[in-house]
């Protein structure tokens, strides 16, 4: 258990540390990855703006973050929550295991994320 530990530890080290590097580098050069889909089809996904946001958030920038996502902070709550379960499973007893339990929340989720990406293209936020 105690190996498991270690190597959560790591991953969230290494995610912390790249997410560090990222933001230094879009703060320095001004220019992020761009979103895929929005190249391919014009529209916003769920997750445009959430560069902006954490980047809003860095410098403590709350109604940015909030404007740049209207959804961001749910969908870091998920995010957070998931990896948590995930990372708990995992020390637990070593199963590796993607979708955290109850799985109806992440269908209902799954649901908000598509109902917000036709609602921000319809009404162009």
């Amino acid at each position: 258990m105690k190996e498991r530990i270690k190597k959560a530890g790591v991953v969230y080290a290494a995610v912390v540390a790249t997410g560090i590097a990222a933001a230094a580098v879009i703060k320095i050069t001004g220019r992020g990855i761009p979103c895929i889909f929005r190249l391919i089809t014009g529209l916003k996904c769920p997750g445009c703006g959430n560069t902006t946001a954490v980047l809003a958030l860095l410098e403590l920038d709350f109604m940015g973050a909030f404007a740049a996502n209207l959804l961001f902070f749910p969908e870091f709550a998920y995010i957070a929550w998931a990896a948590l379960c995930y990372t708990l499973e995992y020390v637990k007893t070593g199963k590796k295991q993607l979708m955290p339990k109850p799985e109806w929340l992440n269908w209902c989720f799954l649901g908000v994320l598509v109902l917000w990406t036709v609602v921000r293209n319809i009404i162009k936020i």
